[in-house]
C-alpha cells in the first residue's frame, strides 16, 4: 500500500478502501483530495511546472508580480498609470483617447515675448532663433525706398494743389486772376522829421531844410526818395494781371486826401504833383482818410494801406500811440490789410 500510495500521480479513491489502509498503515500519504487543514505562510519556493487551468482568478493576489505573465488579459484595467517615465519604443496599439491630464511641464520656451497688434505682410519661411527683446533705434535700411508706400492716393486733396515747376524761371512773377482785384491807399509822411529832424516847417527856402539839388517842393533826398519809391510801387503794381485802384492820403501835423480810388497812370501824376509841407506826425488821422477812401469801394475787392513813415506818431494828444492804435484796429476790422514801410534818416 506504501508503496502504490508513494506512487507517481496515485490518487486513492474515496470508497477505496486502500485509502483508509494507507492512513492507518503508512500514516500519511503523498497527495490528498482534502485541502490542508492549516497551510504554510509563504507560498512554495518553486513554482508549478504546469500552471492552474482553473477560470476563477484568485481572490488575494500576491503582492509581488510573479515571474511568469499571466497568458489572460485583466478584466478591470489599472486607474494609475503603468509607466511615470515614457517608454522609448512607441505603444503598438495606442488607446483610442487622450489622456485625461495634460503634460505637467509645458515647454520653456514661447515664439514670442509680446504679441503683435498688427500682423506682418510678408513674414519669414523660418523663425529667426532669438527673437528681438527691444526694437532699433534707428531703421534698418540706409536710403528710402524708390517708390511710395501707399499704392493708392489720399481719400482727401491737399487744401491747395502743388504748382508744377519750371525748368527756368519767369521774369516776373505771375498772380492768377482768381487772386482778385483790389484797392491800396498809399499813406505818406510828411512831417518835419523827414526833413532835418523837424528843422523844416512849412519847407521854408532855407539852407538847412534843401538838400543840394533837390527843388523846394520835395525840400529834401528823404522825401524824394518817398516819392520816387511810391511811384515804383504803383507802376509795379500797375502791371499785375489784375484791376488794382489807388488812393493818395499824405499826413503831417493834419492829414489830406490828395486823390481818391484812381488807376496807377492817374495815381502817378498825382504823386508827382505832392508838396513837402512838414510838421508833426499824425499818424492816426492818416490811416483814417485811407480807410474813408477805401470804404467807398465796389464789394468783394480786398483793401491795402501802405504807410511810408520815419517815426513814431507825436500828435493828435499827449498819447499819441494808443490813438495810432485804434485806429489801424478799426481799419483791421473792416478787413483792411495794414502794411508798414519806414524810412530812414
Amino acid at each position: 500500500i506504501s508503496t502504490i500510495c508513494g506512487s507517481l500521480l496515485y490518487t486513492p479513491g474515496l470508497d477505496s478502501g486502500q485509502w483508509r489502509e494507507a492512513w492507518e498503515i503508512v500514516g500519511a500519504c503523498n497527495g490528498t483530495n482534502s485541502p490542508t487543514l492549516t497551510p504554510s505562510q509563504f507560498p512554495s519556493i518553486a513554482p508549478t511546472s504546469i500552471p492552474s487551468t482553473s477560470l476563477i482568478p484568485t481572490q488575494q493576489p500576491s503582492s509581488k508580480a510573479s515571474a511568469v505573465p499571466s497568458i489572460m488579459e485583466s478584466e478591470t484595467p489599472s486607474i494609475i498609470a503603468s509607466t511615470v517615465v515614457p517608454s522609448i519604443n512607441p505603444t503598438f496599439n495606442p488607446s483610442n483617447a487622450p489622456s485625461p491630464n495634460p503634460t505637467l511641464q509645458p515647454s520653456p520656451l514661447t515664439s514670442t515675448v509680446v504679441p503683435t497688434f498688427n500682423p506682418t505682410p510678408n513674414p519669414s519661411k523660418a523663425p529667426s532663433p532669438k527673437p528681438t527683446l527691444q526694437p532699433s533705434d534707428e531703421p534698418t535700411t540706409k536710403r528710402p525706398t524708390p517708390s511710395p508706400t501707399t499704392k493708392r492716393p489720399t481719400p482727401s486733396p491737399t487744401r491747395r494743389p502743388t504748382l508744377k515747376p519750371v525748368v527756368a524761371p519767369t521774369p516776373r512773377p505771375t498772380c492768377p486772376t482768381q487772386n482778385g482785384n483790389f484797392n491800396l491807399c498809399l499813406a505818406l509822411d510828411m512831417s518835419g522829421s523827414v526833413c532835418g529832424g523837424g528843422q523844416c516847417n512849412f519847407c521854408q527856402p532855407l539852407s538847412s531844410c534843401n538838400s543840394f539839388g533837390i527843388n523846394q517842393q520835395r525840400c529834401c533826398n528823404n522825401f524824394d526818395n518817398v516819392l520816387e519809391f511810391s511811384k515804383d510801387l504803383v507802376r509795379a503794381i500797375g502791371d499785375l494781371n489784375t484791376q488794382p485802384d489807388f488812393s493818395l492820403v499824405h499826413f503831417a501835423s493834419d492829414a489830406e486826401i490828395a486823390s481818391t480810388l484812381q488807376n496807377a497812370n492817374q495815381a502817378i501824376k498825382t504823386l508827382q504833383q505832392l508838396d513837402y509841407t512838414g510838421g508833426a506826425t499824425n499818424l492816426a488821422e492818416g490811416i483814417t482818410l485811407c480807410q474813408q477812401t477805401l470804404d467807398s469801394s465796389a464789394a468783394g475787392r480786398k483793401n491795402f494801406i501802405v504807410i511810408v513813415t520815419d517815426g513814431y506818431p507825436s500828435v493828435p494828444s499827449e498819447r499819441p500811440r494808443p490813438v495810432t492804435v485804434k485806429s489801424a484796429t478799426a481799419a483791421k476790422d473792416k478787413g483792411t490789410f495794414v502794411i508798414p514801410i519806414f524810412v530812414e534818416q
